[in-house]
């Protein structure tokens, strides 16, 4: 007499060790996609020390930024418009002169941006 559900029969315990083993291959895939396409998660600054808030400037405005080392790259802006780009630096000082008189009188805005080499966008806090 041949018992037929006898072999086709998962035991509890190989059924939890081909779940965890399925687990475990999951997690390792995931991590690995995760890995992939993570963005540099680097602290990086790009700060304004020169001028400084509030200030009052004329001609010619020296714009000074501290970076990291890692920001390769340092777009400039005032009132969000492009000014100017300084490539190809890996300095953690940067510096760009501005004619204040290219702009009316009254309140302005400066900001900068800095890009690293994977070209992720790090905006000044």
């Amino acid at each position: 007499m041949t018992k037929w559900g006898h072999l086709n029969t998962i035991y509890p315990r190989q059924a939890n060790w081909a779940a965890i083993g399925i687990a475990i291959r999951l997690i390792v895939f995931v991590a690995l996609i995760l890995t992939f396409f993570a963005k540099d998660a680097s602290a990086q600054v790009v700060q304004i020390t020169q001028p400084s808030d509030s200030q009052t400037v004329h001609g010619s405005v020296g714009i000074a930024v501290w970076t990291t080392n890692n920001v390769l790259w340092v777009n400039w802006y005032v009132d969000g418009n492009d000014l100017s780009s300084s490539p190809g630096s890996s300095a953690s000082a940067w510096e760009y002169y501005w004619d204040s008189n290219s702009v009316a009188n009254g309140t302005h805005t400066i900001s900068v941006a800095g890009f690293d080499s994977s070209d992720n966008r790090v905006a000044q806090p």
